[in-house]
């Protein structure tokens, strides 16, 4: 049972430990700077793709009569890979991975 709590306790303070991007020709304005870009194109990306709309806000759709309406995506419906805010982050973490950045412990 001792041993249990350990293990949890280890998960869970290895679970808070900050993060942050590391490359090792990098200054840490460097990486700053590029962090701050690929946070912008991925704002970029998804503005682009969702046109203002995140997973969250009402959409617009027709119904058999062709009138409009507005519903809210939840239920059971609901996709996670449509949320605008997990998207961006997926695409600002690939962007800083392909300019040879990797994720590591904060020292």
């Amino acid at each position: 049972m001792r041993r249990t709590w350990i293990a949890l306790l280890a998960a869970a303070a290895a679970g808070c430990t900050p993060m942050q991007w590391m490359r090792d020709d990098a200054t840490p304005q460097q990486v700053d700077a590029d962090f701050q870009r690929c946070q912008q194109a991925a704002w970029q990306e998804e503005s682009t793709r969702t046109m203002g709309f995140s997973a969250f806000s009402p959409w617009i759709s027709r119904d058999a009569f062709g009138r409009p309406f507005m519903f809210q995506p939840a239920g059971p419906f609901y996709d996670p890979y449509s949320d605008r805010y997990m998207d961006e982050q997926r695409l600002a973490n690939f962007c800083m991975r392909a300019k040879g950045y990797a994720l590591a412990p904060r020292k």
